[in-house]
């Protein structure tokens, strides 16, 4: 490397001046954010005695040193958010001076002692002001000590081999021990180091050099290493053994390297910038710089790239057993890579010195809005654990309860009068520990971090919701705290008893076991109330269900438990992934392993009392396409299980008109009776549809008559298009059962001719007399915009013509199908041709599956025609539909011959329209055959063209 005049004292000045920047920077807001996670977990873990450090259970994946030297110095300075920092800038800023030593020393063969290197001083000005080194000497963290004792080690290391002397062994062993006892990341640079060492014996015995001298010193220090490490080394493998973090992904090599990439030249708050910039310039003065000068490096190019690349690489190697993913976790390796970047800008300084003061001007200028945004952008601070522990301290009481799901560092900040505890869930014993944790307390505030996995399965809410009365809810940056009244008996239960059932869910999953009530009408619930299966409207009803695979599956399942009146309208609905107890999704379920899984979905307010059914689905999240659920002999039964049915009871006083969410509210009081207001789907339908509307209700006064709601549709000449006259809740609420300030919804499909012209009308609602016959009142919503469609009654050119009679309602006229030849993992493309036989009251729901020899689906697609928008209820006789579909076949379907059944099913029911006639093909006049161990086909037809996976 070449050489500037430059003179002792300058040098001393400007190293002086970057030192007393670096030290600024670090000392700038220092105690302006919360303490965070790891910060409380390490001051926790450090203010124990010494004793009892090393083998703390909080010391998951982390060696004692830090915490021992942490410890040592809150004894003197404190446990302040600025004295437990303070330590971090501490080695921050002796790392710079040892940057401008090791630098001098690669630069200058030695000499002289005060260097007289640009390279030094770049190297040290980049250590001062690299974002990643500012943002974490403002953290309670080992990385800023570990960086310090890892460049100590590689600098001592570096002098040993090029000048030799035991002093330098010494102290090489001595850094490069204490550094592993610091962060368990040095051993990947002590690798590196090997690897150099070892490189360097084979280039000296090549060139015939003094190389038994070299290998003497590797060989001694290595063991000198392993000597110091015995003590901590029965620790670190239970430590790695034990470890595991299954909500950690592992990104693919490419993504991998340019995420360790941008947060070492631009810190953690890259992703809060626009960085694209600033990494090319950067890259682009790496590639130059590195260019000019890659002649003049000789074997310190050798050893800043193994430094930097061998770590990394063998980070990303571990990263595949034990996915624990962060770039900070590998910036031990930052040291060579602010080396050569400072070697770039030099070697392009001394080419052409403008240009190189430009590349210096602009690598500082890259930094500024990395450190400005890590100190001013909200987006990247940490969680408002003081304000959240502040407002807990004014809101609980002596008799109140705290649980928080995150162990750290709500009780760095806390100090109120409640009781606060870490509450570790585990589902099958968190119903004691609530009951022991709330015994005799008259509220509980849960707190809940947004980053926990504490509590996946909502089974602390659940239960609080079960028997608690919700109180108030608060947010705070980082946090969600929920508190609730308690129940004077102060006992918990997921459930009492569990029912045993079998239910199928496509040969992929089962339903095992099931338990399922309500809640009392008052503010909390006792178990007799729970476990009845009564739920008052504006509360939530309960399920537990058990789980367990039939075979491995690669799909993330999820479940939806439905409550639904008796028309199969949708009331309530709660959807909530399949879990286990360590937390994971069905592909890493265990096939023998009994899965529990909570949902308690909300009985809305206004809900009429009478009885509701509850249903089970499952489902793919990706592409909402449920799963078939499956008799004994394996025949779909449509796509959900009925588990029984619970009663809605009237609420003890009526919610507010408020808490109904009425999308239009209206004042129409006709004598006992007020129309609150009302939800209308859409004003704009087609001619078949349906249209949804639901009508609030309030009871002015305990109502003696009996009514019909008359809902309907007219045009401008009156003529009505569609119409409703029953008695209101499907007739089975009248209004006689109405008591005083009972407040209702009320749905209705209101079903309009398939031959309705396009145009405006008016959509009306009325009461009837029951007795008389005579419309009491009626008042008029908003007009309807009828938008017709084109129909079709001729049969289009057809690629494959099949007939078929689906229980009179439908003819299935044939299909077409490209390609016929396809790949595991792709797409097919399907066309069905159906035409109407008569009008249809039901929307039926096609099937499409693809089969193989023994009828398990390799592909699958179920949708009301038309992708939605044909449902069978608009079709009129006669009418062709053109009916498209795309389907995936699945990725490790085998390769073979496949065939496609199709068929129509009513989604409320699972039950399929019968095959009244065998599909016949209109071009051979013969009917086709099953394939060999097919079931009876009475309810699908088969497609005659086999499909070949490659």
């Amino acid at each position: 490397m070449g050489k500037f005049p430059m003179s002792r004292h300058r040098n001393l000045v400007i190293i002086f001046l970057v030192l007393l920047c670096a030290f600024a920077l670090r000392l700038y807001r220092l105690d302006s954010q919360d303490i965070w996670w790891d910060e409380g977990r390490n001051i926790d873990v450090a203010g124990r005695s010494l004793a009892v450090i090393a083998t703390a259970k909080e010391m998951d994946i982390h060696p004692p040193l830090y915490f021992y030297t942490l410890h040592l110095w809150m004894l003197g300075a404190g446990r302040s958010e600025f004295a437990v920092r303070f330590l971090s800038i501490f080695f921050s800023l002796l790392t710079i001076p040892l940057f401008y030593r090791f630098s001098a020393a690669m630069g200058t063969n030695l000499k002289p002692q005060i260097p007289n290197h640009p390279f030094s001083l770049l190297a040290a000005t980049v250590a001062a002001f690299a974002p990643f080194y500012v943002s974490e000497a403002q953290e309670t963290r080992m990385y800023t000590m570990a960086i310090f004792l890892t460049t100590a080690s590689a600098y001592f290391l570096y002098r040993a081999w090029r000048k030799g002397g035991w002093l330098l062994w010494i102290g090489y062993v001595l850094t490069s021990a204490l550094s592993i006892y610091t962060h368990y990341s040095a051993g990947f640079i002590l690798i590196a180091e090997n690897a150099f060492l070892g490189l360097m014996v084979l280039v000296t015995v090549w060139r015939q050099g003094k190389w038994l001298k070299i290998l003497r010193g590797w060989v001694l220090s290595q063991l000198g290493i392993a000597l110091l490490y015995v003590p901590q080394m029965r620790i670190t493998l239970r430590q790695y053994v034990a470890y595991e973090n299954p909500t950690m992904g592992v990104p693919d090599l490419p993504s991998f390297l340019l995420e360790v990439w941008q947060g070492f030249s631009l810190g953690p708050a890259a992703e809060l910038i626009q960085a694209t910039p600033f990494l090319a310039g950067i890259a682009l003065i790496l590639v130059l710089g590195l260019v000019i000068g890659l002649a003049s490096l000789k074997s310190q190019m050798i050893w800043l790239c193994l430094w930097l690349a061998l770590p990394i690489l063998l980070y990303f190697y571990v990263l595949r057993d034990r996915p624990f993913f962060h770039p900070r976790y590998i910036m031990l390796a930052t040291p060579p890579y602010y080396l050569l970047l400072a070697y770039a800008v030099g070697q392009i300084w001394k080419r052409v010195p403008v240009v190189g003061l430009l590349s210096a001007i602009f690598l500082l200028a890259a930094f500024v809005p990395a450190i400005q945004a890590d100190y001013f952008d909200p987006a990247g601070f940490g969680d408002d654990t003081r304000g959240l522990a502040h407002f807990i301290e004014s809101q609980a009481g002596k008799n109140d309860v705290i649980l928080i799901d995150v162990p750290y560092p709500f009780d760095y900040y806390y100090h109120g009068l409640a009781p606060a505890h870490y509450l570790f869930v585990d589902i099958h014993t968190v119903a004691q520990r609530l009951t022991t944790l709330c015994q005799g307390r008259e509220r509980v505030f849960w707190i809940r971090w947004h980053k926990s996995d504490t509590d996946p399965r909502g089974a602390v809410l659940f239960l609080l919701d079960k028997y608690g009365q919700p109180l108030g809810q608060a947010s705070f940056r980082g946090y969600e705290v929920l508190w609730y009244q308690l129940p004077p008996h102060g006992t918990f239960s997921l459930t009492s008893e569990v029912n045993p059932i079998d239910v199928d869910f496509a040969d992929q999953i089962s339903l095992v076991g099931y338990a399922y009530g309500g809640r009392g009408a008052g503010a909390t619930s006792n178990e007799a109330e729970v476990e009845a299966r009564v739920v008052p409207a504006g509360k939530k009803m309960w399920a537990v269900l058990q789980w367990q695979l039939q075979q491995e599956v690669d799909r993330n399942y999820k479940v939806a438990l439905f409550l639904k009146d008796n028309r199969g309208h949708l009331i309530g609905q709660d959807d909530r992934q399949l879990i286990n107890d360590r937390h994971l999704y069905t592909p890493s379920w265990w096939l023998d392993e009994v899965v529990i899984n909570v949902y308690d979905p909300l009985v809305p307010d206004g809900t009429p009392p009478g009885q509701y059914t509850v249903e089970v689905a499952v489902y793919e999240p990706e592409s909402l396409a449920r799963l078939d659920v499956l008799d004994a002999n394996g025949t779909p039964q449509g796509t959900a299980v009925q588990l029984g049915k619970i009663e809605v009871s009237r609420p003890l006083s009526p919610p507010s008109v408020a808490s109904l969410g009425i999308q239009h509210e209206l004042t129409a009081g006709w004598g006992e009776v007020r129309l609150l207001g009302y939800d209308l789907a859409s004003e704009t339908v087609t001619p078949g549809a349906a249209v949804s509307l639901d009508l609030y209700w309030q009871a002015l006064a305990d109502v003696q008559e009996d009514y019909f709601v008359l809902i309907r549709v007219r045009d401008q000449a009156g003529q009505v298009w569609g119409q409703v006259k029953e008695r209101p809740v499907a007739s089975t609420y009248p209004t006689t059962l109405w008591q005083e300030g009972e407040v209702l919804r009320d749905r209705y499909e209101l079903p309009l001719s398939a031959e309705t012209p396009a145009g405006q009308y008016q959509l009306t609602v009325g009461l009837v007399d029951t007795a008389t016959e005579s419309l009491v009142c009626e008042i008029a919503l908003p007009s309807l915009t009828i938008e017709g469609r084109s129909r079709v009654f001729q049969v289009l050119q057809i690629q494959h013509q099949l007939s078929a009679n689906l229980g009179d309602q439908v003819e299935f006229l044939g299909y077409d199908l490209t390609p016929d030849e396809v790949r595991a993992g792709e797409a097919m493309h399907l066309t069905l041709y159906w035409r109407a036989l008569d009008e249809m009251e039901v929307s039926y729901t096609v099937f499409v599956h693809l089969l193989d020899k023994e009828n398990r689906i390799w592909g699958q697609r179920d949708s009301v025609p038309g992708n939605g928008t044909l449902p069978t209820t608009r079709w009129v006789e006669g009418e062709v539909i053109a009916d498209e579909y795309e389907f995936t076949v699945k990725t490790d379907a085998p390769p073979g011959e496949y065939l496609i059944e199709v068929g129509l099913y009513d989604a409320q029911t699972g039950q399929r329209l019968p095959v009244l006639s065998p599909a016949l093909s209109e071009v051979e006049g013969k009917a086709e055959e099953p394939v060999p161990g097919d079931v009876a086909q009475e309810d699908r037809i088969l497609l005659n063209e086999a499909v070949v996976v490659k």
